[in-house]
């Protein structure tokens, strides 16, 4: 008989193991790695640095959210020290 048995899988078709999103596989070690690690080390690979490739949505919570570093190389806030008159909210509610 080919294929895995009715022992190897539930009967009701559900597979047992960690819910998704819970660890992510390196593409270029094969190293299991935790998400959150991944966050905090804005997903780059602690075994072989492997640079994940972020969908747009995460690369724009990274950038607006980290200050700049050398390590992120992220700027965020008013890196020149421009002032203005009014706060941001109150110019672009005045738009």
């Amino acid at each position: 008989m080919c294929g895995s048995s009715a022992i190897d899988r539930p009967s009701d078709g559900t597979e047992e193991g960690p819910p998704d999103g819970l660890w992510e596989k390196c593409d270029y070690c094969g190293e299991i790695l935790y998400t959150k690690e991944l966050e905090k080390r804005l997903w780059v690979c602690s075994k072989c640095n492997y640079h994940f490739i972020l969908d747009i949505d995460r690369y724009i919570d990274i950038c607006a959210t980290r200050p700049f570093t050398r390590r992120t190389g992220v700027c965020v806030g008013r890196p020149l020290g421009f002032k203005d008159l009014k706060r941001y909210d109150q110019r672009s509610r005045s738009r």
